[in-house]
């Protein structure tokens, strides 16, 4: 299965730190966001104010445009019923998002717009997953189909 990165129509974006953006989703996502797209939305916004060195090592402030990439990374890869995912700022102004559920561990590193990095732990007999991600995210799309 692959599934791109897909532009399409403007979202409505509920908050303030958000609305400067020209964040986008694909129009075949419109009906699944609700559950997740809020605590999302909060979430980066939170970490959007963080300082420069907030991790007290003079690490970089994460950027609009990396907040607004994971958050078109998500509307590309997230169904209704897929968990909203944990997400913490990396040193050097990256994040990390996480689901960690049913023996799945799902960490996708996002250094910058278009540098992403997936390592998925499987609980079971398959050997872990990694692998470097620019536009097609498909891959992960397929591991979050198994949190259900």
């Amino acid at each position: 299965m692959t599934l791109a990165l897909r532009y399409a129509a403007p979202a409505a974006v509920t908050v303030p730190a958000f609305a400067a953006l020209p964040l986008t989703l694909a129009s075949s996502f419109v009906e699944t966001v609700d559950d997740w797209l809020a605590q999302v939305e909060e979430r980066l916004t939170q970490l959007l104010l963080l300082p420069k060195g907030w991790d007290g090592y003079q690490s970089q402030r994460v950027t609009p445009q990396t907040a607004r990439f994971v958050t078109n990374v998500l509307n590309s890869v997230m169904a209704g019923h897929t968990p909203a995912p944990s997400i913490v700022p990396v040193s050097g102004g990256g994040l990390q998002v996480e689901w960690h559920r049913n023996g799945l561990d799902i960490e996708l590193y996002v250094a910058k717009p278009m540098q992403a990095e997936l390592y998925v732990s499987f609980g079971d007999d398959r050997p872990d997953l990694e692998r470097e991600l620019t536009s097609d995210f498909g891959v992960l799309s397929t591991v979050l189909a198994e949190l259900a």
